[in-house]
């Protein structure tokens, strides 16, 4: 199963809630970004494992 977050506060919702296997999390998101949203995620001991994107324009 995959669930969509559409900002930083209902991922961090979400993680709390469920328990997921593994987590993708977009650098630019609503709200926070989402390197504020792992760090959070890990100190409240969230140890799921996370895959970061970055779709940036270096230009």
């Amino acid at each position: 199963m995959i669930d969509v977050a559409y900002s930083a506060d209902e991922g961090d919702q979400q993680t709390f809630a469920l328990d997921y296997d593994a987590l993708i999390v977009d650098w630019m998101l609503p709200g926070k970004n989402g390197l504020t949203l792992c760090r959070d995620l890990r100190l409240r001991g969230v140890q799921t494992p996370i895959l970061m994107l970055a779709a940036r324009d270096v230009h």
